[in-house]
Order: C-alpha cells, then structure tokens, then sequence
C-alpha cells in the first residue's frame, strides 16, 4: 500500500507484477482489466445536520472538506468531478489514509468524499446513536462512478502468482 506517485513509480521502474488502481497511468504500455466498481460517497457524522435531506453539492459549498492527500485516486476523481461541476469545496485538512478521515469525519471536523467500499463497515458496525457513526449524504450527483483496475506492463512477463490472479478476476468478475 503506497500513495498513487510511488506506485506509479514501482510500476515505470517495472517492480511489481502488477498494481490496483482506479486511475491507470497514461504514457506506459499497460495492459489494464477493470475489475470491481469502485463508487465514491460523500460522508458525515451521523449527527449532521444535513443527515436525512436529499441535497445539492452547492449546499455544501460552506462545509469543512477533508481530503485524502494531493495525488490520490479518491482525492483526484474528486476534483476531477467538483471541476467538472464547478464547485470549490472548503479544504480545511489533507490526510493521508481512509482510516484517519473516517476518524476526523466521525470526530465532527468535516465532510469528505471516500469509497463507499472502504466506509462500509463503519457505516453498517456502529450503533444509530453512536456519535462515531458515519453516514454518506445524499447528494445529488453521488455516488461517483469508479471502478478498480488491476494493471501491468504489457512488455514484462507476468509471475505465475500473478497470472493466477488475473486469471481468478476475470474469471469471477466477467459479467
């Protein structure tokens, strides 16, 4: 597990077998196979005051936003969609891991936007009245549509373990 610039960098330099991501470098030879949807939500704290409602983006446009940290996949299908949209969200804090946004977003410090797979478990464990529970909002526009790839240098001969592997997704996620 690495930020999205190192591995970008272990897979020029032709370290790893192969990588997961939601956005394949641009420039390289790769082969890429998209495996699993990959949406993204727009999270709170339970106790938000915008909880229930059915919302525009632009109603959020005074919230604290936390980030995920410059280069991210998250962080850059995000402002790849707010600038899509025109909204320029108040960044107040950039952080470098789902676990401590989920913990800065239930502490009450703001609203971020992350996998809805990497929330789940917070969203479904914790008790309605627990003030560490996290909801996603309703906002209109939400969730984003992403999905994760796995990707590999077209030119570099796969590991038999990752040959397996490529062979286990698309075997168990061809539609």
């Amino acid at each position: 597990v690495e930020n999205r610039a190192r591995v970008v960098s272990r897979l020029q330099q032709g370290v790893d077998d192969l990588t997961v991501r939601m956005f394949p470098p641009e420039g390289l030879p790769l082969w890429v196979l998209p495996f699993l949807d990959n949406p993204l939500v727009v999270i709170a704290a339970a106790k938000h005051p915008l909880a229930a409602k059915r919302i525009r983006l632009a109603k959020l446009s005074s919230e604290r936003w936390l980030m995920r940290e410059a280069g991210s996949g998250t962080r850059m299908a995000t402002e790849q969609y707010f600038s899509e949209v025109g909204f320029i969200p108040q960044v107040v804090m950039s952080l470098g891991s789902n676990e401590a946004i989920k913990h800065a977003v239930a502490a009450g410090l703001g609203i971020a936007v992350l996998s809805q797979l990497a929330v789940r478990s917070s969203l479904s464990n914790a008790a309605p009245q627990d003030e560490s529970t996290l909801i996603p909002l309703k906002v209109i526009g939400f969730p984003l549509k992403r999905s994760w790839s796995v990707v590999w240098r077209r030119e570099q001969p796969l590991s038999m373990a990752a040959k397996r592997f490529v062979s286990y997704l698309q075997q168990s996620f061809d539609a």
